[in-house]
């Protein structure tokens, strides 16, 4: 299948790349072994230099490893937040899964919060799973996103799909005017916010 096509589930993907530049696969694709497979009916897309995805008109978004993601906290119970991430089921967050959170000292996150996190599993059939903090145990970015001027916006994944063409990176803050404004690549959930950064 060549770039700008419609591929359909079990698709084989033709992606070009040398030892020294694995091919990164975005939704809509699985790795099969030595094998692309396209997961969903859609267009190919490829960024340069090895970046492939599926871009569909879904209504919802499907959740990928290591995706970056604003939800709104629904529920809390024991060790597990239930997050609105958008997708077709909530996601599961440990109290566990923030910086320096321990038994004793336990992150203060609220039914209604916004919270940015990294998607840790996401399989068919299972919830997806979130995690606030990076691979070194740091939050970076992730968290409760705390402020009282925060508006959530719904957009369609396909109008975000479309910014990811115009070469923006997976998860940026871009400044328009005085407020930045954060984009989340495959998400149908966004924030803004002039002082959560």
């Amino acid at each position: 299948m060549s770039v700008n096509t419609l591929v359909l589930p079990g698709d084989t993907i033709e992606a070009s790349a040398t030892d020294q530049k694995k091919c990164i696969v975005g939704p809509g694709l699985r790795k099969e072994g030595e094998r692309i497979v396209a997961t969903r009916a859609g267009i190919l897309k490829h960024r340069r230099p090895n970046t492939y995805w599926v871009e569909g008109h879904q209504k919802r978004y499907i959740p990928a490893k290591g995706d970056c993601v604003i939800g709104v906290v629904t529920s809390k119970g024991g060790e597990t937040i239930r997050v609105n991430i958008g997708a077709s089921e909530l996601a599961s967050l440990s109290v566990f899964a923030f910086e320096g959170a321990t038994k004793r000292n336990r992150p203060d996150v609220d039914v209604g919060d916004l919270v940015m996190a990294q998607v840790l599993m996401a399989n068919r059939g299972i919830e997806p799973e979130l995690v606030c903090v990076d691979s070194y145990g740091k939050k970076g970015m992730l968290g409760v996103l705390r402020s009282p001027t925060a508006f959530l916006i719904k957009v369609p994944v396909n109008l975000i799909n479309n910014g990811e063409r115009q070469g923006q990176s997976r998860s940026r803050c871009l400044n328009v005017g005085e407020a930045p404004v954060l984009h989340v690549q495959h998400v149908a959930v966004a924030a803004w916010s002039p002082s959560s950064f």
